[in-house]
């Protein structure tokens, strides 16, 4: 098990799913929130869930409450680390088939350099709720949010210590996330075929 813990963010407003919370969805007959527990809990002894609503996702995991609501992910990364004050593995809820062999491989990396940040990277493009983050940034994520600079994506430029852990296509499907309607429907529809 990883002295590192992991973190969903399900804070999103899931405008482009018609407000219905992506972690919700049914994935082979199961949420994508039990998906990524079950698959997570392989790796890590704690996991949190980030923002979202009480009552709907309390039962999953413990909850961290945004310090600063709807700012996205920058907002529930920093609560987390705020919060809890240590090494954290984040993930997007939207995230159905995170595996936790790759998981694993990206702790390990992260335990043996510990950079403030193990972005992961697959064909060039960096995917930050499939990342890990150190309490160092704290200072950092804190200026970003006061200056209204809420992309994960400008951190690689202003973090010193930023790792890159690039994905094996074998893994590719680790880091699909679902962000519409019509991308779970067709995503369903392959999966049925």
């Amino acid at each position: 098990m990883s002295d590192i813990s992991a973190v969903i963010l399900a804070g999103g407003r899931s405008s482009r799913m018609g407000g219905r919370p992506k972690a919700l969805l049914d994935i082979d007959g199961r949420k994508i929130i039990e998906i990524q527990i079950s698959e997570l809990s392989k790796v890590f002894k704690n996991i949190y869930i980030a923002g979202g609503d009480r009552a709907t996702f309390s039962r999953y995991a413990p909850l961290i409450d945004d310090i600063y609501k709807g700012l996205g992910p920058i907002g529930g990364i920093y609560s987390a680390l705020k919060t809890l004050d240590r090494n954290l593995f984040v993930f997007g809820s939207d995230m159905p088939f995170i595996k936790s062999e790759l998981i694993s491989k990206m702790c390990e990396e992260f335990e043996r350099y510990l950079p403030d940040i193990l972005f992961a990277s697959l064909d060039g493009r960096l995917h930050p709720l499939h990342s890990v983050y150190s309490p160092s940034i704290l200072e950092i994520l804190y200026s970003q949010i006061v200056k209204n600079r809420l992309r994960l994506m400008e951190l690689k430029e202003i973090v010193v210590d930023v790792h890159y852990y690039v994905i094996d296509t074998e893994f590719a499907e680790s880091i699909v996330n679902i962000n519409t309607t019509e991308e779970y429907e067709s995503y369903a529809t392959k999966r049925d075929s």
